[in-house]
């Protein structure tokens, strides 16, 4: 009789553990708004727990259905994918499986769905059960889509005012520039066209950093045209350009080994002179600032260095971003306005050839910029935002 007694008591508490386990089960469901599942591998069964919201409208009570019935609901675009996504993460040694997917409801529409699972092995280490939820994801997917859209048409606005922008401006700054080459050098309307021809030459910078922007982010990169170049020319060529802006400044130029190479001459240009007119803007009025370009196999690597307060810690993680500058510059002086998209497009075009583009900076050794770029772009099919350098 004790024996008998024992032996009910131990099987009303297993079943009284067995409620309360479902119970928390259900709760769950009913907190996160998520359907459960329990996938029975052994029969092939699963058990769906339906949300507050039901099962995608096949009904709001519990049901058993075979796999191949959760499979057929499953989008055709994605179906093979996600089971055989599913199949190969039973199969490994994984412990948690994910997939974002489209589910068929019942009223033939269909849901955005995130599924989540965990599997349960037994002491082997053979897959026996495997439990997740499913959560309808469909409106945060909609809003999604709203925000990228809007982003897209904000940037193709942008990227076409940019373009119009160039017609009329152009025309200012022919107009100043007869102005000024009509008039006495020392006159009044001389000074007054110098200040509009400046002017309008430092918003077509602007002009051409958006379109570079729109051109980055609209059509997977910047396009190059590349052919056989020099980089050490190249970038003797844009230290006179800049040393007749800064005649104060002196910037050092040492190259090591062959500089030749095919790229798109221009864009590096433009990537030489971003760097180096920051390196002279930020850098330690008092200081050089020094460029090397050094062959390294089959790259060429090309350093610009300034000593000077170095770059906050915190800046450096988004230094690339577009919109972003660096707050060491003096605002006294300063020479040159700009958008923050300078160092983004460095890196876009950097990029676009295949390259990679670094920086350090720190108060004892300075800020240095770091341009890897392989010989031949040409081997380049498509942008890349992947790290890449010897």
């Amino acid at each position: 009789m004790v024996g008998v007694v024992s032996d009910c008591t131990e099987r009303e508490q297993a079943e009284a553990v067995l409620r309360e386990a479902e119970e928390r089960y259900r709760l769950a469901a009913r907190a996160t708004h998520d359907i459960l599942w329990d996938w029975e591998l052994a029969a092939g069964t699963v058990r769906w727990e339906a949300s507050p919201d039901g099962l995608f409208g096949y009904g709001s009570e519990p049901s058993r259905h075979g796999l191949d019935w959760w499979q057929a609901r499953v989008h055709p675009d994605e179906r093979e994918a996600v089971a055989a996504g599913l199949r190969d993460f039973v199969a490994s040694t994984s412990a948690t499986w994910q997939a974002e997917y489209r589910f068929q409801r019942g009223d033939g529409s269909w849901a955005h769905v995130l599924d989540r699972g965990v599997l349960a092995r037994d002491a082997v280490g053979r897959p026996v059960r495997m439990i997740g939820s499913m959560m309808d994801i469909t409106e945060r997917h909609r809003a999604l889509e709203r925000l990228s859209e809007e982003a897209r048409f904000r940037e193709r606005f942008i990227g076409i005012l940019g373009h119009d922008l160039r017609n009329p401006l152009n025309a200012i700054s022919l107009s100043a520039r007869a102005i000024r080459r009509r008039s006495p050098h020392t006159s009044q309307p001389q000074q007054l066209a110098q200040r509009i021809e400046t002017s309008a030459a430092r918003m077509g910078t602007m002009i051409s950093d958006i379109l570079d922007l729109t051109r980055a982010r609209l059509s997977g990169g910047i396009p190059l045209n590349v052919a056989p170049a020099n980089l050490a020319t190249l970038c003797r060529q844009v230290v006179e350009e800049l040393s007749a802006a800064w005649p104060d400044r002196h910037i050092a130029l040492d190259v090591d080994g062959p500089a030749d190479g095919v790229w798109d001459a221009d864009r590096l240009a433009q990537v030489v002179s971003n760097l180096v007119g920051n390196a002279l803007e930020h850098g330690a009025q008092d200081a050089p600032v020094m460029m090397r370009c050094e062959t390294q196999d089959t790259w060429l690597v090309l350093e610009v260095h300034n000593p000077g307060a170095p770059i906050p810690a915190p800046q450096l993680a988004t230094l690339f971003d577009p919109f972003r500058q660096a707050g060491t510059a003096r605002e006294k002086g300063r020479r040159r306005g700009g958008l923050g998209l300078g160092l983004f497009i460095v890196r876009e075009i950097v990029q676009a050839h295949g390259g990679s583009v670094h920086v350090s900076s720190s108060e004892r050794d300075g800020t240095t910029f770091t341009v890897s770029l392989p010989r031949d772009a040409r081997q380049v099919r498509a942008p890349s935002h992947a790290a890449r350098g010897p």
